[in-house]
Formats: structure tokens, C-alpha cells, sequence
């Protein structure tokens, strides 16, 4: 990618570190350290056709102020920009610094791919917990604080719904 823009995205419960660069409704975007090519155009207002690699998607975004609400294949996620030079994401979200027992649940449908966390194992903000696979991509769900990881309530290839708990962390 020729210089490109780099923010971070808070999707559910998980934070990716996004780079892109283009130009018109053409754009390279890497995510983590995937790539991909997306192509999209606005048939109405709130109403998109997005190829990400020559692969056909539609999504209704609503929104304002860098959050956002995606509808896409029967689910609705919510989306955040932000820039990670200005603030911390918590910070940046307008939410408070995570305390307390924190409940780290599935944003979506899924199979438990990897688990990034061992019990009793300590966590800082931002660092991976679990990767989930849903609508062939791989989620990264990270912490949002420091703790101490007391529980984790999912194995390798488990097979989750959306909401379900998935690990514990007491954030102190």
C-alpha cells in the first residue's frame, strides 16, 4: 500500500488494526495482516454493495462521529473508528475503563479457532483473548483492561452463539 491511513476498529468485542489506501470507491485494505481489495458503491443512502476480493456482499451502515451500525446477513454489529495516537480506545469510546468481572462474550456465531489465554493467566488492555471464526474471517476478541483471565468457559473448535459467554477476567 502507497502511504496508507492507519486507525484502529472496534467490531463487537474485538479491536483490528486497519490500514488502507486508495482512491474513488476503490481501496486496499489490510486488517491485522490480512489483505483485501474492496470495491464499494452506494445504491441509497445507507444501503451498500461491497465486493471484498471479487466477493459480493450488501450491508445497511447507520451512524455518526466515527460509530456505526452495520446490518449485514441477518446480524447487526456495531463498528467504531478511532485513532490510537489520541487516546485509549476506552477512552475514546466515551466508556469507562474496564473494572470489575468482565464477561467476555461471542459478538457473533462462530467456532472457536484458537485461545490466545491460559487461566489465571494476567492480560493487559488490548491484548488477544480468543480468535473466532464466523462468515469465513477470523475475529480477534481482545481485553478491555488489565486482569487476571479466571475463567475460560470455551474449547479449541467449540462451536458458539452469539452472546454466549466465552471467558471471564477480573479486571480488579
Amino acid at each position: 500500500m502507497n502511504n496508507p491511513t492507519k486507525i484502529k476498529v472496534r467490531a463487537g468485542n474485538s479491536v483490528y488494526e486497519v490500514e488502507y489506501s486508495g482512491n474513488g470507491n476503490i481501496i486496499d485494505v489490510k486488517i491485522d495482516d490480512r489483505r483485501y481489495r474492496v470495491d464499494s458503491s452506494s445504491a441509497y443512502e445507507g444501503f451498500y454493495s461491497i465486493l471484498i476480493d471479487g466477493r459480493s456482499i450488501e450491508a445497511l451502515v447507520s451512524g455518526r462521529d466515527n460509530r456505526y451500525s452495520v446490518g449485514h446477513g441477518g446480524q447487526e454489529f456495531d463498528v467504531e473508528f478511532f485513532d490510537p495516537r489520541a487516546r485509549k480506545p476506552a477512552q475514546d469510546a466515551g466508556k469507562p475503563v474496564a473494572e470489575g468481572i468482565q464477561r467476555i462474550k461471542a459478538p457473533m456465531a462462530g467456532r472457536i479457532v484458537n485461545t490466545l489465554v491460559k487461566t489465571d493467566e494476567e492480560v493487559e488492555e488490548g491484548q488477544g483473548l480468543i480468535v473466532l471464526e464466523a462468515m469465513k474471517m477470523e475475529n480477534k476478541l481482545v481485553s478491555h483492561g488489565a486482569g487476571k483471565v479466571i475463567e475460560i468457559l470455551v474449547s479449541d473448535d467449540d462451536t458458539v452463539d452469539s452472546g454466549q459467554d466465552l471467558l471471564v477476567i477480573d479486571m480488579g
